[in-house]
């Protein structure tokens, strides 16, 4: 039950959050993504924070659809984090290869690995947020980012390639 429930709300979050990351590509130029400012150095996050601080959106800006979007992320990741380990989990309780029971073992770790990792990232993102018109106080976010990604890809890759390897086996034998 938790399963539907956790992969329900990851779905509608992720189209949420999809639409809101559209709206911001769109507005003023495709460059200006929430991933580019994720992996962005400073001079360009600095640059994007700028046209999103100065578009308006609505009663407010870009910069407060970016805030929004980026609280909506707290809960996402909540969501990524537990369906990994249930899905690692319940794959690892079915896959009798050592090497592959292993892996899954491992991802119920990195699950909270890239958690963390993006949550830091989150919250250098509010920070940044908070400090558009002084670039003193801007922090890259990439050093959060890019292990974020490389971490829950592999937990997802190592996941696929488990039930992928279940699903042959069971139609060829």
């Amino acid at each position: 039950m938790i399963n539907k429930i956790t992969w329900t709300i990851f779905i509608l979050l992720a189209l949420f959050m999809n639409f809101q990351a559209h709206v911001l590509k769109y507005a003023i130029c495709p460059q200006h993504t929430i991933v580019q400012l994720e992996t962005s150095c400073k001079p360009q996050g600095q640059a994007i924070l700028k046209a999103w601080k100065d578009k308006p959106y609505g009663e407010g800006t870009m910069l407060d659809l970016a805030r929004s979007n980026t609280h909506w992320d707290f809960l996402f990741i909540f969501c990524y984090v537990t369906l990994i380990v249930i899905q690692s989990n319940n794959q690892m309780q079915r896959e009798k290869w050592m090497p592959f029971n292993a892996l899954l073992r491992l991802n119920l770790l990195l699950a909270f690995v890239a958690g963390f990792f993006d949550i830091c990232e989150n919250t250098l993102l509010l920070h940044n947020f908070s400090h558009v018109t002084d670039g003193r106080y801007y922090l890259e976010n990439w050093w959060a980012t890019y292990p974020k990604f490389i971490v829950s890809g592999w937990a997802v890759l190592v996941w696929l390639v488990s039930l992928v390897k279940l699903g042959w086996q069971r139609v060829f034998s």
